[in-house]
């Protein structure tokens, strides 16, 4: 039996202003890009997904990917619930600034790092296709611990700036980081699968987790 560990959802805040009141157009509303997927990165492939309190439902594609539209800004609860009658909750922020969020669940709840894109939604390109990015990694527990991060699919890992350390490290080298000290992320992706999900994995002695986020190139 499966069990969601991770849902990273997406908020691109809009207003609905076509075929609105004037009382509906003074809301704003947002649309929300989620994905779902186990701890290994494994979509949730026909998983329903219901914003609590209204009737809007879908269900989780093929790539783990799913949709709403003309939600109300603010705070809403998405419901899951898997093929095998799992259910389990994420609660999420639409924002009305048109601003990309992104919210982030634990796998593991004994899991000392958080890892996110910084700043979010902030790409450079030098030209030949290719789209530069930087996420940070900060060690949210109280004692020492060690790591190593990866990309997946046309996500590349190229370098890691950690505390205390003299050279440039890439993908899956180790570095360990001292309580509330974060290290810097270097990434690179094509330009166009800047549209998709990006994955990150960070992984922690015997235990790994999948970072996911949504990417919008302009």
């Amino acid at each position: 039996m499966k069990k969601i560990f991770n849902i990273l959802c997406c908020l691109l805040a809009t207003l609905a202003v076509v075929g609105c009141s004037l009382d509906e157009m003074e809301s704003p509303t947002g649309a929300i890009h989620g994905y779902a997927c186990a701890e290994d990165g494994t979509p949730l492939t026909g998983c329903t997904v219901e914003i609590a309190g209204t009737n809007q439902v879908t269900k989780v594609n093929e790539e783990g990917r799913f949709y709403f539209f003309h939600v109300p800004a603010g705070g809403v609860e998405l419901l899951y619930t898997q093929e095998d009658g799992t259910q389990t909750s994420d609660n999420v922020a639409v924002p009305s600034d048109n601003v990309l969020c992104t919210t982030f669940v634990k796998y593991h709840s004994d899991f000392p790092f958080y890892l996110e894109p910084e700043p979010r939604g902030s790409y450079t390109h030098s030209g030949e296709g290719i789209a530069y990015a930087t996420a940070r990694i900060t060690n949210t527990s109280k004692t020492t611990q060690t790591c190593r991060v990866y990309g997946e699919g046309n996500l590349t890992v190229y370098k890691v700036l950690a505390p205390g350390v003299y050279k440039e490290l890439g993908a899956n080298d180790e570095f360990t980081l001292e309580q509330d000290q974060y290290a810097s992320i270097f990434y690179k992706q094509p330009i166009e699968s800047l549209t998709e999900f990006s994955k990150i994995f960070v992984a922690w002695k015997d235990k790994k987790q999948v970072t996911i986020w949504y990417n919008v190139w302009e």
